[in-house]
């Protein structure tokens, strides 16, 4: 019998002083204080990027490996949590996991939220700009050809779905990554990063991310990769919104080295 394993998110009580800077630092809601404690609402919030435990000053957040059943389902670490008056029954908004239907026109002034198909034209197909392959950030070897003094675009894996434009506007002349820091195993993607910034010194890169929360750190792991090895490339980041919409953040101004 193999035993399946899963992280999780861990509050030590003992040491937990009730200051709330998890809450405040947690981009999708994961805590919340209950009885001077914090406390975790529920695991499908957790990005996994742990923005709480560095906020934490008495080091009462670790991530910690639990055995599983076969499943990889949600559990509450603090059952008291949902039996507590103090706090609502119904689980906090995750904007990840919340349901959206698109219309025509669902902006107030009744203008259309889509953006145009690929393909506006029925005679005119529109080809991939697809260079290389794989794309995965855990599978491509980042000092291949298609990375050296490039153009890099590292894209939200969910991006392409949501952009009708995707290949024309980002992908075109540009070689391929992709991740998601949220549902992805990252362990090894800082280091990844790093080499493809040393030893491909590409020429520049743009982040492709989506507009929900969990998705900023995409640009996180990037920056953080820039600055393990000090590089001067360029980063630009563009949010692709919801409705296709994309909006250009402009640069991430690089770390200089003292």
């Amino acid at each position: 019998m193999i035993l399946r394993t899963r992280e999780t998110i861990f509050v030590d009580e003992t040491r937990c002083i009730g200051c709330g800077h998890c809450v405040s630092a947690c981009p999708v809601g994961t805590f919340a204080i209950v009885a001077g404690k914090a406390v975790i609402t529920t695991q499908d919030h957790c990005d996994g990027l742990a923005d709480c435990i560095g906020k934490c000053p008495v080091d009462a957040i670790h991530f910690m490996k639990i055995a599983v059943d076969g499943k990889l389902e949600s559990q509450s670490l603090t059952s008291d949590y949902e039996h507590s008056s103090s706090v609502s029954n119904s689980p906090i908004n995750c904007p990840g996991r919340e349901n959206k239907i698109f219309s025509e026109s669902n902006n107030e002034d009744g203008s259309s939220l889509r953006t145009p198909s690929l393909q506006e034209e029925d005679d005119k197909i529109f080809k991939s700009e697809l260079t290389a392959w794989p794309i995965q950030l855990h599978l491509v070897d980042t000092e291949a050809v298609q990375y050296k003094g490039a153009d890099v675009l590292i894209a939200a894996a969910c991006a392409a779905f949501v952009s009708g434009s995707f290949h024309s506007s980002l992908l075109k002349g540009r070689a391929l990554i992709i991740a998601c820091p949220k549902l992805d195993r990252l362990e090894g993607y800082v280091k990844k990063l790093a080499n493809l910034f040393e030893y491909s010194e590409p020429r520049s890169v743009t982040i492709a991310r989506m507009e929900l929360p969990c998705c900023k750190g995409l640009v996180q792991l990037t920056e953080e990769a820039r600055k393990l090895v000090y590089s001067n490339t360029a980063i630009k980041e563009i949010v692709i919104r919801l409705s296709g919409q994309m909006v250009d953040l402009g640069n991430v101004p690089p770390v200089v080295k003292t």
